[in-house]
């Protein structure tokens, strides 16, 4: 199977926002603006790129960049993997006959749950 050529264009073409690029000849990642209105990029000191511009200057297309919330549903999300996992470690020593170290670990999950509420420093 061929991959699709890629025309330029974000995901959703109709919306604003912030997307990574991948740099022409695959370089690096550079973050790109799509201004829906006008259907043109903007990075850095480059404005109104049009789509076929990048595409002739061989970027490609990696995805949105994501927003705030996005991270933080992410980072939500594997804090509560993280605690699960001690708690599973719990379960086990606690079904071994090691009830102490049940506590520590189900105090470790509570601790990794706690994570969630604080703010970055």
């Amino acid at each position: 199977m061929t991959e699709k050529q890629w025309d330029g264009r974000p995901q959703e073409p109709e919306r604003d926002g912030w997307h990574w690029l991948g740099g022409s000849g695959g370089s690096m990642s550079i973050p790109f603006l799509w201004q829906a209105s006008s259907q043109f990029w903007a990075s850095g000191n480059r404005f109104a790129i049009s789509p076929h511009v990048l595409v002739d200057e061989e970027f490609t297309y990696e995805g949105p960049c994501p927003t705030p919330a996005d991270l933080a549903a992410r980072d939500a999300a594997t804090i509560e993997r993280c605690a699960v996992a001690c708690e599973g470690v719990a379960e086990e020593w606690i079904a071994d006959g090691f009830k102490d170290y049940g506590k520590i670990a189900r105090g470790c999950a509570k601790a990794v749950r706690a994570l969630k509420t604080q703010e970055p420093s």
